[in-house]
């Protein structure tokens, strides 16, 4: 199997890394004062930016990490109560640009690499869904000619578009549980 040089694979990226970069750098110069803005943000339930994100990730202040992980719990909490959620893995496609050490997608590794069809999507999702799962977490390496956005999109739209035994579909049961 032929690999793309590394080179090759950061020109046509999505990923910025420049941007990222500055964002993380600018980030650790957030004050005491906005660092806990962003957390009652936070504990508020609004929501944060990706800068204010950056600011949480670059602090270093024991408080701030303490009360981070303190709402963080509480926000869980909110969204899913006293319980564990699980995710059934469906893989949809091992192609990946990337060299990532801990990833079997590595494109660094020599193996036979394809992907779902949209009918082949729609079985496992039917698998995982006979053994109970009602949460799927999407898998797939990022390729932009192998497994671009447009295919991820077909396959969610694929997953969420099945009705089963029960006459709901995947998302309609998803919504009863959460209610």
């Amino acid at each position: 199997m032929a690999t793309v040089p590394v080179a090759e694979t950061t020109k046509n990226t999505f990923i910025d890394t420049g941007y990222i970069s500055g964002v993380l750098e600018r980030a650790k110069g957030a004050s005491d004062a906005e660092i806990q803005r962003i957390l009652d943000k936070a504990e508020r339930f609004e929501g944060a930016s990706h800068t204010e994100i950056a600011a949480l990730l670059m602090t270093e202040k024991p408080e701030h990490i303490a009360r981070i992980f303190d709402i963080a719990g509480k926000i869980k909490r909110h969204i899913y109560g006293n319980r564990i959620v699980l995710f059934a893995p469906l893989y949809v496609s091992d192609y990946c640009v990337n060299r990532c050490a801990y990833c079997s997608y590595n494109c660094g590794h020599d193996f036979p690499r394809r992907k779902l069809t949209m009918d082949e999507v729609r079985e496992e999702t039917k698998l995982l869904e006979q053994m109970g799962h009602k949460r799927i977490a999407l898998e797939a390496g990022e390729h932009g000619a192998e497994c671009p956005i447009d295919y991820i999109l077909e396959c969610i739209g694929a997953i969420y578009g099945m009705k089963f035994k029960n006459g709901e579909k995947l998302l309609d049961s998803i919504d009863k549980k959460v209610e």
